[in-house]
């Protein structure tokens, strides 16, 4: 790619929250960094020369391998970007590999996201700096839209305006050029013909960037800012084992932001609609309403779902935004009749009265919903209404897609789901479950995080025309992408020695399995670490899901609600041994299986009400968590451990050795950790 010889990389950037920086040499994953983990506070927005030297470093290279740069960033939001000195970036003429502007030349085809705006001077691409450190803008909209941005950053996110001083905030950017129809609200009723009529164009996957000159460390570099959902499908279908696929990414965007359905085929992704569906926004309305919060409410809400099988969802309100918009929806008229919304209330209002005036007529108080009661069943009715509204919605979206292309002789039997609402464990399950795909795969970084990667793999596949080598095989060991401080973990016991003591392991795995024997809760902290908000082994906590007493003791150890649920982890070979339906490969905690009566009997700890578990397997590549089930095995208990992320409330999963050993010396529940080799314990009095 390179003309001198070299490995090509390129520099994938996301610059929203979820922030995170990402290294591809010759498109493969050599390192990827979440910014969270690093200033240890969720969801952390925004790059800086920390976070970018970090993933450099850890790709064993400097600002000066660096062939491309790709961008992207939360849609509707504004970028967040720090030490402009250090990188900086600007439009660049769309030309060669990053050619998009003659498609606004085509028939129907515009700029249809609302940022960014051409200029009709020059036709370039105008990046409008909207707000700047000690910079009051002359625009009253633009100030107004920064000062809002940062009390939303403070209040919702807990990062203090005082930390932002020093960041520039820009205009947001979500390139996207396509037909017009792209713009107008869809219905469940147009969905077949917009994917149909996608599907017969070529060339829209030119339309989701925008070529930029990136100044990184004083050099030049060229590079694109990637449309958001063009990067949630290029994370999850380029990481799939799918020669080719149906792609589907949603989250909790609106409109045009809301997701898109795309196909892939080969080193190719070709956008054919947005699909204008509202489910993410709607998920995480009614967690605000039952109580749960904005921060991890959606992820809540999943597991509140389970605690009712009392449905108050009416059929007609599976749809999309337009749908669930329409003032002649019988539903909407009923609304109105009885006062509950007006004419100009959103399209999620509506649907969240619906569910209300439902739960009032099946006997329930408005005020017990959000009450401190969380298990009112009032509070769960509203949660499972909620689930299967989206299980529903998003299953006949992708159900009408798939016939509209299979209208066309290109019936896809692989799915790839990729944003924030390919989370929803139970939608997932119900996908894969259905008989309509031949496999579903959902990547580990499905989430924000994973945009960086995604970015990043969009230029090097559809803008630099470059092939997809030989794909590995799905593990859990896929989702080992972040960073080891393995090297660090010595020196690291040494400041700590104090306040802990440590004994080498002759055989980690077969002492983790006497300590889970033995009824204690240990963690485990080794090697590179997760990707996504799963724990999958190398930053975990875990403990033996035979005693059911220990659900509430590890949600007491994390800091949790005391209802909510565990996963296990389970031998891929013995899965059907405990739990009787699911795909028979869930390597990233993603899928939902039911037990049957010997799981219900024997690991009651990780069997939520429903009898349901979000299950992980594994399989020998995936090293230590192999081990340990195999010598549990052994011993003749079930080959299944209690696992959750190694965090407390409100905080990351651990990345450094140091945040382990500070969530060692603040629990009293823990009672040891397992750091590659070695178990560690809190230094225990000296005896008399």
């Amino acid at each position: 790619m390179t003309d001198r010889g070299k490995p090509t990389h390129v520099l994938g950037l996301m610059c929203g929250h979820d922030a995170s920086a990402s290294v591809l040499r010759d498109g493969a994953i050599v390192s990827h960094v979440l910014r969270e983990r690093i200033t240890r506070r969720r969801h952390d927005f925004g790059i800086d020369k920390d976070l970018i030297q970090h993933a450099l470093r850890a790709a064993h290279i400097d600002e000066s391998d660096v062939d491309f740069v790709a961008l992207t960033a939360t849609q509707s939001m504004p970028l967040l970007i720090n030490d402009r000195s250090y990188i900086n970036y600007e439009s660049s003429a769309p030309t060669g590999s990053f050619l998009n502007k003659d498609l606004l030349g085509r028939e129907d085809f515009r700029a249809i996201s609302p940022s960014p705006y051409w200029s009709a001077e020059d036709g370039r691409l105008l990046l409008t700096r909207s707000f700047e450190s000690g910079h009051v803008p002359n625009e009253d909209f633009v100030r107004h839209m920064a000062e809002n941005f940062i009390a939303h950053l403070a209040q919702a996110r807990r990062i203090p305006p005082a930390a932002l001083r020093d960041w520039q905030i820009d205009q947001y950017l979500s390139p996207l050029i396509g037909p017009g129809c792209w713009a107008e609200p869809c219905g469940l009723a147009d969905l077949r013909d917009r994917v149909a009529h996608g599907a017969a164009l070529d060339d829209t996957h030119r339309g989701l960037h925008h070529p930029i000159e990136v100044r990184l460390n004083g050099r030049a570099i060229p590079g694109a800012f990637i449309n958001h959902h063009a990067a949630h499908a290029a994370s999850s279908f380029y990481s799939s084992p799918f020669g080719k696929s149906l792609i589907v990414t949603h989250d909790g965007g609106v409109g045009i932001d809301g997701g898109f359905i795309m196909r892939g085929d080969g080193h190719r992704i070709q956008p054919l609609t947005p699909h204008h569906l509202a489910c993410g926004q709607f998920y995480d309305t009614v967690a605000i309403l039952c109580g749960l919060g904005a921060i991890g409410g959606a992820g809540k809400l999943m597991g509140l779902s389970s605690y009712s099988d009392r449905s108050l969802l009416d059929e007609a309100l599976i749809g999309t935004e337009k749908d669930w918009s329409n003032p002649a929806a019988e539903w909407r008229a009923e609304l109105m009749a009885a006062g509950r919304i007006k004419p100009e209330d959103g399209s999620i209002q509506g649907v969240v009265a619906a569910l209300l005036l439902r739960a009032e007529r099946d006997g329930f108080s408005r005020a017990d919903v959000g009450s401190e009661d969380t298990l009112h069943p009032a509070n769960t009715a509203i949660a499972h209404s909620a689930q299967k509204l989206v299980e529903h919605t998003v299953f006949r979206v992708i159900e009408i897609a798939q016939a509209a292309l299979a209208d066309g002789g290109n019936r896809d039997r692989n799915l790839c789901l990729s944003g924030g609402v390919a989370l929803n464990c139970p939608t997932n399950s119900k996908l894969a479950g259905s008989g309509l795909f031949d496999d579903v795969y959902v990547e580990p970084h499905c989430d924000d995080g994973g945009l960086s990667l995604g970015a990043a793999w969009w230029l090097w596949h559809n803008l630099l025309d470059q092939p997809v080598g030989a794909k590995a095989p799905i593990t859990s060991a896929c989702a080992l992408i972040g960073t080891s401080y393995d090297a660090e973990i010595a020196a690291t016991l040494e400041r700590f020695a104090d306040g802990i003591e440590w004994v080498d392991c002759a055989d980690e795995a077969a002492e983790i399995a006497t300590d889970l024997l033995d009824d204690r809760v240990v963690a485990v902290y080794r090697g590179r670490s997760e990707t996504g908000p799963r724990a999958l082994g190398h930053r975990s906590i875990l403990a033996n899901p035979a005693r059911s007493d220990n659900w509430g003791r590890v949600n007491r150890i994390k800091g949790r609600e005391a209802w909510r649920p565990f996963a296990p982890i389970v031998l891929e070979n013995r899965l059907r041994t405990f739990f009787a339906d699911g795909p028979d490969q869930s390597p990233f905690m993603l899928m939902t299986h039911t037990a049957n009566a010997h799981g219900q009997a024997c690991i009651p700890a990780v069997i939520h009400v429903d009898r349901t578990s979000r299950v992980q397997t594994v399989v020998a590549s995936d090293g230590l968590m192999f081990e340990l089930l195999t010598r549990l095995e052994a011993r003749g208990v079930p080959p299944v451990v209690l696992n959750t992320s190694f965090n407390g409330p409100g905080e990351p999963i651990v990345e450094r050795p140091e945040d382990a050993l500070a969530f060692l010396l603040k629990s009293d529940l823990l009672d040891a950790v397992y750091m590659n080799g070695r178990r560690v314990r809190r230094r225990q009095p000296a005896q008399a």
